[in-house]
């Protein structure tokens, strides 16, 4: 059974909602991680199919998960995905105390992942995927949001920029060429 919701059409792709039971495209998602990853600047050539599809599904298991991908006639050309944390959780994942970056009443949005695909790259379709991946997240009562991203990555540093983001050049501890970006408002 199809469990994709289409929400809107951008450049020719098709971005929808992906749900845990759709097995064939949580896998073709995977393939495209695994592709993309392995692009500067992250370098990573470390990522299976099946490490990642594992990593999706435990991804969508945390509260208010939402996976969006973007889909033509070729297959999964983009995917961003997120979910709630609490601010300790936030803090954990930052490595820094950062509930001062959040508003009162804060119930914060990370965005774990965003990727196209290198011939659909600059195109809107990042900034497409990840508006409607906040709009899910917002019908969610969700308000606010964070990420982390590498210093090298300047498409997703414009996406998010665009977004509302914020870049608090706060350095990840494990990887220092990578910042947490912060919305005060989804």
């Amino acid at each position: 059974m199809q469990s994709v919701e289409t929400v809107q059409k951008a450049g020719g792709v098709k971005i929808v909602r992906l749900f845990e039971s759709d097995e064939d495209l949580i896998e073709e998602t995977a393939r495209l991680y695994c592709e993309i990853w392995r692009e500067p600047p992250w370098e990573e050539d470390f990522w299976t199919v099946e490490g990642v599809v594992d990593d999706i599904r435990r991804q969508l298991a945390n509260q208010n998960a939402v996976l969006m991908i973007g889909i033509n006639g070729k297959g999964v050309v983009g995917f961003t995905w997120g979910y709630e944390v609490s601010l300790s959780q936030a803090c954990e994942m930052c490595g820094h105390e950062v509930s001062d970056r959040f508003p009162p009443g804060a119930r914060p949005f990370y965005i774990d992942e965003l990727a196209v695909a290198s011939g659909k790259r600059e195109r809107g379709l990042g900034y497409s995927l990840s508006l409607d991946c906040l709009s899910e997240a917002r019908s969610h009562g969700l308000n606010c949001g964070f990420l982390r991203t590498d210093i090298g990555a300047i498409p997703a540093k414009r996406v998010y920029s665009k977004l509302g983001f914020e870049d608090s050049f706060l350095p990840d501890p494990k990887y220092p060429h990578r910042t947490y970006w912060f919305l005060k408002r989804l």
